[in-house]
């Protein structure tokens, strides 16, 4: 079904697409997957970089990156974040592998929600 870019199937598959005002080399979209592969203060390391740029190489369109924590009370082992300025370095750097290889890039953060417990220990927010 699938030869050199092209689908007998799906013949709009691998053919530029315009999402709004973004232009994105074809329609294949890795949606946000938890990987698992950061540091423990929530930071990118270099197999994360590695794990996202051999994505960005197999031709995608669009990558959105993982679930990202906003807030301290909502880190959880295994998970982005972005709630501290020195996590910064890392997600340019991520984001360079990335579009270094062509796709577009969308990131995704959460909040605990009504779930989160409140930094003062007092419970639950909401």
């Amino acid at each position: 079904m699938f030869y050199q870019g092209k689908s007998k199937v799906l013949p709009h598959l691998f053919q530029p697409f315009h999402l709004g005002k973004l232009e994105l080399r074809n329609r294949l979209v890795m949606p946000p997957m938890v990987t698992f592969l950061v540091n423990e203060s929530g930071g990118v390391t270099q197999r994360m970089i590695d794990y996202y740029a051999e994505r960005a190489r197999g031709g995608v369109g669009l990558i959105t990156i993982e679930s990202a924590y906003v807030l301290e009370k909502d880190r959880d082992m295994g998970r982005l974040g972005i709630e501290n300025p020195q996590l910064l370095v890392g997600l340019n750097e991520l984001a360079e592998a990335i579009q270094e290889e062509g796709p577009e890039l969308f990131s995704s953060s959460t909040t605990g929600g009504a779930s989160s417990v409140s930094i003062r220990g007092k419970g639950r927010t909401s």
